[in-house]
């Protein structure tokens, strides 16, 4: 589901944001350093096990994460997944591995421009235009 070039750019990309949900639906993202193990995308860190991400974690297993930069144009990959815990410790607290579900990336494949068109189904250059999402 995460193309080779789009699954370089996370591993070569050491932030990124993970976005979880409160009991109420609200979102909840905070900053997190970029882990792998193999191909697999990691969540958890130090304290991991004491965070409030984990604790809304334990509650919807449900996650979005964006790795971004505009260092060389603007880029960036967004995966939203459900998560697997591995019983498996990372600095002292089980951590967890994404299993993605829906992948969108911009100005990896392609130019940022041709990847919002596609997503958004319309035409930028038309600012009167309607989106219509998929």
């Amino acid at each position: 589901m995460i193309s080779d070039k789009e699954l370089q750019f996370i591993k070569d990309t050491p932030l990124y944001r993970l976005a979880t949900a409160t009991p109420d639906g609200r979102p909840h993202v905070v900053p997190m350093t970029t882990r792998m193990d193999g191909d697999a995308i990691v969540i958890g860190g130090l304290e991991f096990d004491k965070s409030y991400k984990r604790r809304l974690i334990n509650k919807n297993e449900w996650v979005a994460c964006v790795w971004d930069t505009n260092s060389e144009g603007i880029k960036g990959v967004e995966v939203r997944g459900k998560l697997s815990a591995t019983g498996k410790l990372w600095d002292s607290s089980e951590y967890f591995i994404l299993n993605p579900t829906k992948v969108f990336s911009w100005g990896i494949e392609e130019p940022a421009t041709e990847s919002f068109k596609a997503k958004m189904n319309f035409d930028l250059e038309n600012r009167d235009h309607e989106p219509t999402r998929r």
